[in-house]
């Protein structure tokens, strides 16, 4: 593996490979740490908590939760993940490594669950 400032090996670059991203929205101007918390799937709940409409976020029981607590919802339009895009970009992140840890092993796919594991542990 040799490393080159500013140059990629060709199994970094084909790892981080991606479509073109979109121009930003503008955001809600507080600036507040932890006013607005992106998430997947679990952590903190605060004031306003903003997921995707997958069915673990948007049922009865969390619903009637939020509401006793007094926590706001909000929910990013189906298949656009632009609007979740902070969680959505650290799991990019996770993929590309993954990715190419197996290009340049040259692993097969089926050891893709342990390399998205390994990256997870070594970024945490």
């Amino acid at each position: 593996l040799k490393f080159e400032k500013d140059h990629l090996c060709s199994a970094c670059a084909m790892g981080k490979s991606t479509k073109k991203t979109h121009k930003p929205k503008s955001e809600d101007a507080n600036q507040e740490k932890l006013y607005l918390l992106h998430m997947d799937l679990c952590g903190p709940m605060l004031r306003r908590i903003r997921t995707d409409n997958g069915t673990e976020f948007v049922n009865q029981t969390l619903r009637e939760y939020y509401e006793e607590v007094g926590i706001s919802r909000e929910t990013s339009v189906a298949r656009y993940p632009q609007q979740n895009g902070v969680v959505k970009r650290r799991n990019r992140t996770l993929i590309e490594a993954a990715h190419t840890m197996l290009i340049y092993a040259q692993a097969l796919l089926f050891l893709w669950a342990e390399a998205v594991a390994t990256a997870c542990f070594t970024q945490n």
